[in-house]
């Protein structure tokens, strides 16, 4: 497998600048330090040699970790390299007095398909490489995309601010470029990243103006790092100017339009919410063309949720949607892992969604962000409504290296158009590759990153995309096991593989410990709601044990109708969400006290003292036991994190109410 080649860069700019923008961040490299040389093998296939070179000025050593490796050589040296997987290897230059430098080299481990796929994409583009000193210029797009792309993507005609269709080189201008936008940056990382970018007229339109017009030689480039310190409000600037034979990036135009590199997972929300949406009834049949506009090579699927996850199977009918049940987290971790299952070497993930994830019991945020970084998946998310969690969906998409999109009620007709600029960004984009020589060690949670290019005309056009290097904590508000029909405390069938789900996981961890938590709609009075949510947790727990939960790990309580997730019930499936069982994850280890209160004879009795004590404002649940072999129940208040706090609690309740209690 041959290295990655300096790609060609033409360009009617006379400045390029990307800068990043990064909270508390630090560099490791004193003032002075430089990187002289540091090249090798940026992709290999699997099985075979590759190499890392270096030449540091400034240093007495250096240290190479990574995979198995961990050696130390020379400031001027090399080193064969022969990862079995894609590795990131740390080269730490040393000198005196503490003096060193940090940087990346990311090798991708390509399988045997995957390298032959891109030998085949590499042989059918012409590359000239870069002459010393200077850039060579590639004098048409035409040659560089294939005549499949132009078959299409005719150019547009309307004024659009999204990415519509695509120029054939021989007739644009540099005046025509209105826009710049970064589409994705596939691989998520400070050193090695990829930017891949396109530059649009009024019209939407593709714009070869990096490599169509005449020659204009790129002279100066700058790499820019904002040093912001949680410390000071001062900005530290660093800025390096780079020589024009050794560039920071290198650039060419690419397209995976039909390609066998690629795989997409399109997710789509199909909760009982949608259906006010009525200007989307077009949804499926663009989410259709979505997919077929990718090519018949590109690798697919598809998702719909509510609480439940559908692969690969026709939309279901949307009045068969329940409530307002969104499984979000479930249903974008279920299409990340079938992407890591395609073997593509590009993956894409399109997470559309008009809810709050209130469903995905065993599944988090979090979850779905660490495995798509870790299986490189790009994730675009797509927000519509008033309704849609946009801080949940935007983060994943700036971690991941998507975008994220909002569609407002009244703007639904914008929903084509968004698929199509996501179709579009693989028909035709720029592939900006960062280079060797930018090394920082990274500890903030977000990075801004600035593309900016000056055209010949003296405009500057650029865009900042923000994208993460820690994951983000973030909790759902609800998670819903059930929903219930009026006058009902049964749950539907239809919630068995959820409840299902959760026995397992109690059974294989006998020591996690659950609270579920009744719910009522808004109508009736408190007393009746009140035990009427406590019948609909003990249904489910009933459930849970048939399941083979082990009933000692439940805790049970009811809310009535005290916690509503509508308040205002419009619709009969917003009054469905409210009647509804909550699971809450409780740790014995931080609240392992408990207070045995009183002892009756019937559950009915167990049901009425839960409900009074729960209303006097303590965490109150009952289980059963056996009295020489009749079945009794006892209520138990608990919560308290020391035994200081259970028996306080206890003396105070002993005095006010004049009952027999026991910590234990």
């Amino acid at each position: 497998m041959k290295n990655i080649r300096a790609l060609p860069l033409g360009v009617v700019v006379v400045c390029c600048v990307i800068a990043l923008t990064y909270s508390n961040l630090r560099l490791n490299a004193q003032e002075g330090a430089l990187v002289q040389l540091l090249t090798g093998s940026r992709e290999l296939k699997s099985g075979d040699k590759g190499f890392i070179a270096w030449r540091f000025q400034g240093f007495e050593s250096v240290k190479i970790v990574g995979d198995t490796l961990s050696v130390i050589r020379g400031a001027r040296d090399m080193i064969t390299i022969a990862p079995t997987k894609t590795t990131v290897y740390t080269i730490t230059a040393l000198g005196q007095k503490g003096k060193r430098l940090d940087t990346l080299w990311r090798v991708v481990v390509l399988t045997e398909a995957q390298a032959d796929s891109l030998a085949q994409i590499e042989s059918n583009t012409p590359l000239e490489t870069a002459s010393r000193g200077a850039v060579q210029l590639q004098s048409d797009v035409s040659s560089m995309l294939p005549q499949s792309v132009y078959a299409v993507s005719a150019a547009n005609t309307n004024p659009s601010k999204y990415y519509a269709g695509i120029v054939r080189g021989n007739t644009v201008a540099s005046k025509q470029a209105k826009t710049l936008k970064i589409v994705r940056i596939p691989d998520n990382s400070l050193e090695g990243t990829f930017f891949h970018a396109v530059m649009l007229d009024e019209f939407g339109n593709f714009l070869p103006v990096l490599s169509a017009q005449s020659p204009a030689q790129v002279s100066v480039f700058q790499l820019t790092l904002l040093d912001v310190s949680d410390s000071s409000a001062a900005t530290s600037v660093r800025e390096g100017r780079v020589r024009a034979n050794d560039p920071p990036f290198r650039i060419r135009e690419a397209s995976l339009y039909d390609s066998p590199d690629l795989a997409v997972t399109l997710c789509l929300d199909n909760a009982g919410y949608m259906r006010s949406l009525s200007s989307l009834s077009s949804l499926s049949s663009s989410c259709q063309d979505f997919m077929r506009s990718l090519g018949a090579r590109v690798e697919q699927h598809r998702i719909y949720f509510d609480h439940r996850i559908t692969l690969n199977e026709p939309l279901p009918r949307v009045e068969n949607a329940t409530g307002g049940l969104t499984a979000l987290y479930k249903a974008a971790y279920k299409g990340v892992l079938t992407l890591k299952q395609s073997g593509r070497r590009h993956k894409a993930l399109v997470l559309i969604s008009g809810g709050k994830d209130d469903a995905s019991i065993l599944y988090t945020m979090q979850d779905v962000m660490r495995s798509a970084r870790e299986f490189g998946v790009v994730v675009y998310t797509i927000a519509v409504g008033s309704n849609a969690d946009t801080y949940a969906l935007r983060t994943i998409a700036d971690y991941t290296g998507g975008r994220f999109y909002a569609i407002d009620d009244e703007k639904s007709e914008e929903f084509a158009a968004v698929l199509k600029e996501i179709s579009m960004s693989y028909k035709a984009f720029y592939e900006l590759a960062l280079t060797s020589g930018t090394s920082v060690q990274a500890h903030s949670k977000v990075i801004d990153a600035t593309l900016a290019f000056k055209t010949g005309d003296g405009r500057t056009l650029s865009e900042t995309k923000p994208f993460a290097l820690n994951e983000q904590s973030y909790y759902s508000a609800h998670q819903i096991l059930a929903t219930f029909a009026a006058n009902s405390f049964e749950p539907d069938e239809q919630f068995d593989s959820q409840i299902g789900a959760l026995a397992q996981v109690l059974k294989d961890n006998p020591s996690k410990v659950i609270e579920l938590i009744g719910h009522t709609d808004m109508q009736g009075n408190d007393g009746i709601n009140r035990t009427f949510a406590l019948r609909r947790a003990q249904a489910v727990k009933a459930r849970l044990s048939t399941m083979g939960a082990n009933p000692a790990q439940i805790r049970l309580r009811s809310a009535g109708r005290e916690k509503p997730v509508y308040y205002f019930e419009s619709a009969e499936w917003q009054a469905r969400v409210n009647r509804r069982v909550e699971l809450r994850w409780l740790d014995p280890a931080l609240v392992p006290y408990e207070i045995l209160a009183e002892a009756v004879s019937s559950e009915e009795e167990a049901m009425r003292l839960e409900a009074a004590w729960s209303a006097r404002g303590y965490d109150a649940y009952y289980d059963s036991f056996l009295v020489n072999r009749i079945p009794a129940y006892r209520l138990k208040l608990w919560g308290f994190p020391t035994l200081e706090s259970a028996v306080k609690t206890k003396d105070e309740l002993q005095a006010k109410y004049r009952l027999p209690l026991r910590v234990q």
